[in-house]
């Protein structure tokens, strides 16, 4: 109760017209202002081009004090101000822009007023075709996405047309909508209008498809020399983070994490030696066809060798290598015993060879490594040449000085005839350049224990010059 002192005062009370909250609602005669129905009129209409007025009205009201009119902007109220009834007048130029917007009417009664209103759209053409729909072009069931257009010129609402299984939730007549996508949604032509009465715009289209998944576009792992690893990390090139990535594996291989998301850990056994790991896209349309890679616990072949391919009869310590292969607990190295030796590096990844003293042409070195599960298939380095052509070019001797040094092949030792004074010492070198003996000059010399092969012998001066030089084949 909020007046003890009046028992006509009470909450629930009937409210009257007289400056009292009756009723203890907190407002003074609520309920009591006038009831005013809708205005009447061409509230959407096509109009010519030059100026012009229409009739708008409401029922009368019982009791009404008073009606006042307003006039949307570019109209004005021409006759009527005051009564139920009114006049709606424009000129020219408001008829070329368009006249949009709320009429309304205040109706005051003598315990309150009421204001009604209707919105008008006068125009004289169509609207132009509605710009580019924004949106998704791609969409699955259970999707609620957004489209939208820009607000068109002279456009009174827009006319929506959506492919079976999309639907409209909101915003349906205007320039924004909401649309839930169901089961039934495959692919199809989005339409979009804008409307006025002087008729329809040409239609703007939007071609909406299934977002079904695609493939991945491959995994990034080990696919060899898998023998016994644990927690082997597979990844999806490029995943999106609005994906899911179902995983399958072979049964000797474990998914131990990650099933569902762009990267998992595979764990393999000992006893395991072969099969494919897969991986499909996923989405609310369906399951991509797979990718898939394929898994050996041997190591992989090794990679290519890299070396000397033309060799000089007896060339020592020439170097080959391949890359580190993953996984790998030994590399074998086969080379032909007639050609040469394996002087070093044999069970690793770079050996050196010391060739024989022959002559052999198209022959090869190969490589292949393994694990505890067995070996990777084999690397060959085809194309070597053993030619005596492939040893370093230095001419036999100088035409002005008459030396001659024998036996030659010698098996270790030489002889100089026709010496002059000008000689002063010799050193001896491999076909590499690499000196292997300097001594001061002598008619004979006893060379140190050396393997079969090419050698250069020269002559210098007492400054150091190389006045003679010469090719030495030494043999067992």
């Amino acid at each position: 109760d909020c007046n003890d002192t009046d028992s006509t005062i009470f909450p629930g009370a009937n409210e009257l017209c007289n400056s009292i909250d009756d009723d203890c609602y907190g407002v003074v005669d609520d309920g009591l202002a006038p009831v005013v129905g809708v205005i009447s009129g061409d509230i959407n209409n096509c109009i010519s081009l030059a100026n012009g007025g229409a009739p708008f009205s409401i029922q009368p009201v019982q009791g009404a004090l008073s009606y006042l009119w307003t006039a949307p902007s570019g109209a004005i109220i021409l006759t009527g101000q005051g009564s139920e009834n009114t006049s709606l007048y424009w000129t020219l130029s408001s008829a070329h822009t368009g006249i949009a917007g709320p009429i309304s009417v205040t109706v005051q009664g003598q315990c309150g007023s009421t204001t009604v209103s209707a919105d008008i759209h006068l125009q004289i053409s169509i609207p132009v075709k509605p710009s580019s729909v924004s949106g998704p072009v791609k969409v699955c069931p259970g999707d609620q996405v957004q489209y939208s257009i820009s607000n068109v010129a002279r456009a009174h609402h827009y006319n929506w047309i959506l492919p079976t299984g999309m639907n409209i939730k909101s915003g349906n007549g205007t320039n924004i909508i909401v649309v839930e996508v169901d089961s039934f949604f495959i692919n199809g032509v989005m339409q979009v209008s804008a409307v006025n009465a002087c008729g329809e715009s040409a239609i703007r289209n939007k071609t909406i498809n299934r977002n079904n998944p695609i493939a991945p576009k491959g995994i990034v792992g080990f696919s060899a020399g898998v023998c016994g690893l644990q927690g082997v990390i597979y990844t999806v090139i490029d995943p999106s983070a609005l994906t899911q990535y179902h995983w399958d594996a072979a049964t000797d291989i474990e998914i131990n994490s990650g099933q569902g998301t762009a990267a998992i850990a595979a764990n393999y056994s000992y006893s395991f030696m072969n099969g494919n790991i897969s991986v499909y896209a996923e989405n609310a349309c369906g399951i991509s066809s797979a990718r898939t890679l394929a898994i050996a616990a041997v190591p992989a072949q090794p990679g290519s060798i890299t070396g000397l391919q033309q060799i000089c009869p007896g060339q020592m310590e020439v170097a080959y290598s391949i890359p580190v292969s993953p996984s790998a607990t030994n590399y074998s190295w086969t080379l032909n015993t007639n050609l040469g030796t394996i002087i070093s590096g044999q069970g690793t990844k770079n050996i050196l060879v010391t060739y024989n003293y022959i002559i052999a042409s198209s022959q090869n070195i190969s490589v292949a490594t393994n694990n505890l599960c067995g070996n990777s298939p084999i690397r060959t380095l085809n194309g070597i040449n053993i030619q005596p052509s492939n040893c370093v070019r230095i001419g036999d001797g100088f035409s002005d000085i008459d030396i001659t040094i024998y036996p030659n092949p010698s098996s270790g030792i030489l002889y100089i005839a026709g010496a002059t004074k000008e000689l002063f010492a010799i050193q001896l070198k491999d076909m590499f350049g690499k000196r292997i003996l300097n001594q001061n000059f002598s008619d004979k010399i006893v060379l140190p224990e050396l393997a079969s092969g090419l050698y250069i012998i020269q002559m210098l001066s007492k400054t150091g010059d190389i006045i003679y030089q010469q090719k030495i084949i030494l043999i067992e």
